[in-house]
């Protein structure tokens, strides 16, 4: 058995959730039309690389989280997807990339240097 794999190489724009949201959403669509089984999606991709302070802002990060829970149902029946997000865990905020399986959230890797 064979699975494609694909990469979104999609031009995100820092503290801009929604509108990465947006692009992140039109790549998981076109990965469904061409029967993408694994997609890869950029680092930090929901929020943008490169938001500076606004990593350290709680608000921010919930407000990320937030939209990837909007993004987890809509990867049903599609395989494996990752978004890049910031995550905080025990107070302190990490670069991590949810892993997402037939929309259901498997886990959170957070970057380790």
């Amino acid at each position: 058995m064979f699975t494609r794999i694909g990469c979104a190489s999609i031009k995100t724009t820092p503290r801009a959730i929604r509108n990465n949201y947006k692009l992140l959403m039109a790549a998981i669509e076109q990965a469904r039309k061409e029967k993408i089984g694994i997609l890869c999606t950029p680092e930090l991709g929901l929020t943008g690389y490169g938001c500076e302070d606004a990593f350290f802002s709680e608000e921010f990060v919930e407000r990320a989280w937030r939209y990837l829970c909007k993004i987890i149902p809509r990867t049903n029946c599609l395989g494996l997807v990752t978004i890049g997000l910031p995550i905080r865990f025990a107070g302190v905020n990490y670069n991590a990339v949810a892993v997402i399986f037939n929309g259901k959230l498997l886990g959170i890797v957070p970057k380790q240097h």
